[in-house]
């Protein structure tokens, strides 16, 4: 019997991996759009076309990056298959960036090419005032070409030769993805992931979750964008690995979307942030959204709150699996394991071939329950940061693990729970305060729709805890009073929030994370 590691190593590159499952799984339905559906071996030829083009017709070279900037599609995974093939690095980019973010990120990066819609052709030729130069374009959807200089998507996946006689040999330590880092302290970063790196999450991740996902049988809500690391690991990769269906939602703030997807399609897997968790029990207590036939739901990016889980299993049965991982991490590191009776409040304990180091400011290891910097190894973690030899050198402790920014601890069955960022604590009077745990006191309020915590500057100590409040119900606002009653009952004196502001809605990424730093620097700027 074939170890894990054996599996990974004896997979060889992404393009294997991904073409066992085409064999396996030919005539059944792989991604499914508002109004497109492909087929495994559909998606398979597409993305071999794609690939004799790049190399026959585009010249890419192995090594040569290429920026993907694409909303949920169909065809977003053909293309990075395609780009697999002929030995090119995908760089996913949000489809949402300005001209600026999308120059940096081009820039960095070296992207010899773009495979966009209409609209993101259009805002490269504005990037930095027309200073970024790609040697081609290619278009995926309708909408006129930007000067009329791009190749058509279809063009090529329909007419270009399917042969792949002449692809380069693409080994496991190839880079497969730039995948940039979301920059919230400091100019986005480039990780450099391997073959091997993704792969390795993929098979760790699904060893994990044995017995649990059934395969072929499986339909998985997509709502995370496919660009971001969590959403492009498990709901692409991971699924197509084991024959399952995906389901795409284009825009998950968009409520008739999330209906149309559970009405067309028996959705029995579910990933996605606290916030997307809050807007499905909402859809169903206004709407009907029947949830009932979900049996895996799988929470990161951001702490899934026990008030949320809670409720997720009332209509369903079964609590919400929070994990954990990074973009430096090819995603997951550690998940909650089904057997588990209960929402733990951990991320789980790491995924095989995966060790912790809990670690304090001078890198030494803390007892377990303390607090500390999470620290990771494992083959899934990164190779390193694209051309910034300094910060990958200052990314990994002397024995060789990568340095999360988390703060966390380990419990007597290996779980860790996460504190919060470093850079999310508020200092109260030299005591440490999580916003993660006065959220989650402050989401069991009846009033609370959601809830966002940070500190800001204070002459007595130095920082005090703030709270930002989405009721629930606009006509039964909860009053400051009552929420100060409610945290008091629950934290002691220094962490319940000096002040409740009362918003219609709170700053988000793309991904759903909730912006603190964004509250935090309006509250500043407006005294």
């Amino acid at each position: 019997m074939s170890s894990l590691l054996d599996d990974i190593d004896g997979a060889g590159n992404l393009t294997n991996l991904l073409e066992a499952a085409v064999s396996a799984h030919a005539d059944r339905k792989a991604f499914c759009g508002q109004d497109f559906e492909l087929s495994f071996s559909e998606l398979s030829q597409r993305a071999q076309r794609f690939a004799t083009w790049l190399v026959s017709g585009a010249g890419v070279k192995p090594g040569d990056r290429v920026a993907v900037m694409l909303p949920n599609h169909p065809d977003f995974l053909a293309v990075l298959m395609g780009l697999w093939q002929a030995g090119a690095v995908g760089v996913p980019i949000n489809p949402l960036y300005t001209a600026d973010e999308l120059a940096y990120q081009l820039g960095d990066s070296g992207a010899c090419g773009l495979v966009g819609t209409a609209p993101s052709l259009g805002l490269a030729q504005k990037s930095s005032g027309g200073s970024i130069s790609l040697h081609w374009t290619v278009q995926i959807g309708p909408g006129a070409a930007p000067g009329g200089s791009a190749m058509i998507w279809n063009d090529i996946v329909e007419f270009a030769p399917a042969a792949r006689s002449a692809m380069p040999v693409v080994g496991p330590d190839n880079l497969a993805l730039l995948q940039y880092t979301g920059g919230t302290t400091g100019m986005s970063k480039g990780a450099m992931l391997t073959h091997r790196n993704v792969i390795a999450v993929v098979l760790q991740t699904k060893h994990a979750l044995s017995g649990a996902l059934h395969g072929a049988n499986e339909v998985v809500l997509t709502a995370l964008p496919l660009y971001h690391i969590f959403a492009l690991v498990v709901n692409a990769l991971l699924m197509m690995h084991v024959g399952a269906r995906s389901i795409l939602v284009a825009n998950p703030r968009e409520p008739a979307e999330l209906m149309a997807a559970f009405s067309r399609h028996p959705i029995s897997v579910v990933t996605g942030v606290n916030t997307l968790f809050v807007g499905l029990l909402t859809l169903a207590d206004r709407s009907g959204l029947a949830l009932g036939g979900v049996r895996l739901a799988l929470g990161g990016g951001s702490a899934i709150q026990k008030s949320v889980s809670d409720r997720w299993r009332a209509l369903t049965g079964h609590h919400i699996l929070e994990g954990y991982g990074l973009s430096e991490t090819s995603s997951v590191i550690s998940v909650n394991r089904p057997d588990e009776e209960a929402f733990t409040g951990t991320v789980g304990p790491p995924i095989e071939q995966t060790r912790f180091a809990i670690v304090d400011d001078e890198l030494r290891p803390v007892a377990q329950g303390q607090i500390g910097e999470i620290c990771v190894t494992g083959p899934q973690v990164m190779k390193g940061y694209w051309r910034r030899p300094a910060d990958s050198s200052t990314a990994f402790t002397p024995e060789g693990f990568f340095r999360t920014g988390d703060l966390g601890y380990t419990d007597a069955k290996g779980r860790v729970t996460i504190c919060d960022r470093k850079k999310d604590m508020v200092l109260v009077s030299g005591f440490n305060v999580f916003p993660n745990e006065v959220e989650s006191v402050l989401a069991t309020h009846p009033g609370v729709l959601e809830c966002a915590v940070s500190g800001l500057p204070d002459d007595a100590t130095g920082e005090a805890v703030h709270a930002w409040i989405v009721p629930r119900a606009n006509d039964a606002l909860p009053t400051a009073a009552e929420l100060e009653a409610h945290c008091r009952e629950y934290l002691t004196a220094y962490k319940v929030p000096k002040s409740f502001h009362i918003v219609k809605a709170l700053p988000k990424s793309t991904v759903g994370k909730v912006l603190r730093r964004e509250l935090r620097a309006a509250a500043i700027q407006s005294g």
